[in-house]
């Protein structure tokens, strides 16, 4: 039922214990926040008063990655159709 819920894997392939591993890419993208800081004085002049600052904006990068879902099945001979016995965790950035 994987593939009604997430398509066709990217990937199969066997290993030599006969199980084979079936493999979908997720690609996944967030924006890093943006933050900004200020720093300046106030110059007054009689009634009038000057701003004289700085800011430095740091942040707001779009950062890309892949995910890669494995998971792990063994054939059934009497169903003759691939169980999913076991699943590896993608990378950190794809929790």
């Amino acid at each position: 039922m994987v593939m009604l819920d997430y398509g066709p894997p990217a990937n199969a392939f066997d290993m030599p214990d006969g199980q084979r591993v079936f493999q979908w890419t997720q690609n996944v993208s967030y924006t890093t926040p943006v933050n900004v800081h200020t720093t300046g004085n106030v110059n007054a002049y009689g009634n009038n008063a000057w701003v004289n600052s700085n800011s430095v904006i740091t942040g707001g990068q779009t950062v890309t990655d892949s995910c890669i879902y494995s998971l792990y099945a063994d054939w059934d001979k009497k169903q003759k159709t691939w169980f999913i016995t076991g699943f590896k965790k993608p990378n950190f950035m794809c929790e």
